[in-house]
């Protein structure tokens, strides 16, 4: 049996290797978990009247493919795909609605063509990869005319990072630091930080803008008066320049 590259290794130990896109899903469960306010898919329901059309949904890193499922089935997209490293072979649910989950790399070119993707998920993904310039690129080149990508990123700039910084420690956007040897990834492997601004400049530079923003978390109102400072997780919405 050959080696596992050091690469999907690296990826599969973040997630412990334990993605079954085979087991059912609880809808209401699954609402109150992702998609209820304050949650981080919340924006993407709240982004559909957008759409024109609802042929293709794709969901990048998607894990367990519970989220896919659920806009599958409750939006009832004519296609709708998960691409997770950490899938070993193609999976496809029979619907409907139909779910086709693949492995695919995300640091590379993906293997859908240019303008074909109605609605594109990308959930704590792109802080992950080696190149936020390529991911965001990627997005812009898949997505339709007229498509949307709800996107969510950590953000570096809360008040509690800037106290951490001012007090000589690092700061932290995922798990807490006194777990990083013990569990022997940093910062939850998140190869790169975030503020509103530089998602903004990401953007444009990529060809895209940002349509809509929406804090995470308890409070996540009073969060969205200042994400800069009271928000460390944004989801936001990106279309075609």
């Amino acid at each position: 049996m050959s080696a596992m590259p050091a690469e999907k290794a690296f990826y599969q130990r973040h997630y412990n290797g334990k993605i079954d896109a085979q087991k059912g899903i609880d809808v209401a469960r699954v609402y109150a978990d992702l998609f209820a306010p304050g949650r981080r898919y919340h924006l993407v329901e709240k982004m559909l009247p957008e759409l024109s059309k609802r042929d293709t949904l794709l969901e990048l890193g998607c894990s367990s493919g519970q989220s896919v499922r659920y806009l599958a089935e409750k939006y009832q997209f004519q296609k709708s795909v998960g691409v997770d490293i950490a899938f070993e072979a193609p999976v496809v649910m029979s619907g409907p609605p139909a779910v086709e989950f693949m492995a695919a790399n995300l640091n590379d070119v993906l293997p859908f063509a240019d303008g074909s993707i109605d609605l594109l998920v990308a959930m704590m993904v792109i802080e992950h990869l080696f190149d936020p310039f390529q991911a965001f690129s990627e997005i812009r080149r898949l997505l339709t005319a007229n498509g949307v990508a709800v996107v969510n990123l950590p953000l570096v700039t809360s008040v509690k990072n800037r106290l951490r910084l001012l007090a000589g420690e690092l700061p932290i956007t995922s798990e807490p630091f006194a777990r990083w040897m013990n569990t022997r990834e940093w910062d939850g492997n998140h190869l790169h930080y975030f503020s509103v601004a530089s998602i903004h400049r990401l953007s444009a530079a990529c060809g895209l803008k940002l349509v809509a923003t929406s804090a995470v978390g308890r409070l996540h109102r009073i969060k969205g008066l200042w994400l800069s400072a009271l928000a460390s997780e944004l989801t936001f919405a990106l279309k075609r320049i």
